[in-house]
């Protein structure tokens, strides 16, 4: 009966781990008007294009 109970935890906690990551996946939003006028740079910062993104100087 122990087994049991361990094993009813460890698949609860899969369970539990599984549901999260599909609620994180999920929880997105599209960047907004202002986040997309702030990547042509401003006064104060830079915003210069690399080979692995972009850069803010």
């Amino acid at each position: 009966m122990n087994r049991k109970i361990i094993l009813a935890l460890v698949a609860i906690i899969i369970l539990a781990i599984f549901a999260y990551g599909i609620y994180y996946v999920n929880d997105y939003y599209h960047a907004d008007d202002t986040a997309k006028d702030l990547l042509n740079g401003t006064d104060n910062v830079k915003v210069v294009k690399t080979n692995n993104g972009l850069l803010l100087d």
